[in-house]
């Protein structure tokens, strides 16, 4: 009755703001819907692994906002690590490297204008994923949850993936049972791949001098 009671409280919140921040005061988060979940979530028997996927899930969700235009693979890099060390195959350190946000970039170049916004979401919500793991701090949890539906907020992704409803039904119970989330349930109630992300963003960015130039032929050839 606790696990469905904790699953409640964003359920009944799935309309309310879930903003949070670095900045949000302890206070403000507490008395916040996710601070509340995350709270709940605690007093559980034996919360922190749950704990652990749980931000793992969201965040490897969000980063399909930062893939959209960002090829720095920072972000990716990071769930990777942190997929290995839920999984017992590398150390928590190993995400040392990885506690602040990637800036947002593209070929070397800062992404700052309104881009910045879902893709700089996507980044802080992977670092306060990593922060969670290394420190166990629960208000990482929250931030990072927050952080991670900021990015669909504000992403043109945000239309084609159900976030809210993803981790209500399916990534929260699946962290409750303290298990991975099969490859169906990590893409479920969105309508694109991680690939396809990638291939879109390429295509946009296409210019005509990535392209090889012409065969050299000699003049007289164009007279023919």
């Amino acid at each position: 009755m606790a696990e469905v009671a904790l699953v409640e409280i964003l359920n009944q919140a799935r309309d309310e703001l879930w903003d949070l921040e670095d900045s949000t005061t302890d206070a403000e988060l507490w008395a916040s819907p996710l601070g509340r979940f995350v709270a709940k979530f605690q007093s559980l028997s034996e919360p922190q692994h749950g704990m652990r996927l749980l931000a793992l899930f969201a965040a490897r969700r969000a980063v399909a906002c930062w893939q959209l235009y960002c090829d720095d693979t920072s972000p990716l890099d990071a769930v990777r690590t942190a997929e290995r060390v839920l999984e017992g195959s590398a150390p928590a350190s190993d995400l040392q490297s990885f506690l602040l946000p990637t800036n947002p970039s593209y070929r070397g170049v800062p992404i700052v204008d309104c881009r910045e916004c879902d893709t700089s979401c996507a980044a802080a919500a992977v670092a306060h994923m990593a922060r969670l793991i290394l420190n166990t701090a629960p208000r990482d949890l929250a931030i990072c949850i927050s952080a991670a539906d900021m990015a669909f907020d504000q992403s043109p992704l945000g239309r084609r993936d159900q976030f809210r409803r993803w981790l209500i039904e399916t990534a929260i119970p699946a962290a409750l049972d303290q298990r991975a989330l099969t490859g169906e349930e990590a893409s479920r109630f969105r309508d694109f791949s991680s690939a396809e992300i990638e291939v879109d963003r390429e295509a946009d960015h296409h210019s005509p001098f990535d392209e090889a130039p012409p065969p050299w032929r000699p003049w007289w050839q164009f007279w023919k």
